[in-house]
């Protein structure tokens, strides 16, 4: 019975250590988080109302290649 309390409070004492670690962890996430969230909002924030902004992507990936034949407009027929 007394090695059961021993090992019982053991555990107890090890997940109380490892829940208060990672709950440290969390809350720091989470603050580091609002805080790039916050950044971003500040920085696009700025704009006067009704502007527009284009933001490109560079991507020169191709959706077809040259082998996948002539594009052809869909017509629907009734």
């Amino acid at each position: 019975m007394i090695k059961f309390l021993v090992i019982f409070f053991i555990v107890i004492y090890a997940l109380a250590y490892l829940g208060r670690y990672l709950l440290t962890r969390f809350i720091r996430n989470a603050a580091s988080q609002a805080g790039r969230n916050a950044t971003y909002r500040r920085t696009y924030s700025n704009r006067k109302e009704g502007s527009v902004t284009v933001e490109n992507n560079k991507s020169s990936k191709k959706h077809f290649s040259g082998s996948d034949g002539e594009y052809v407009d869909y017509e629907e027929v009734k």
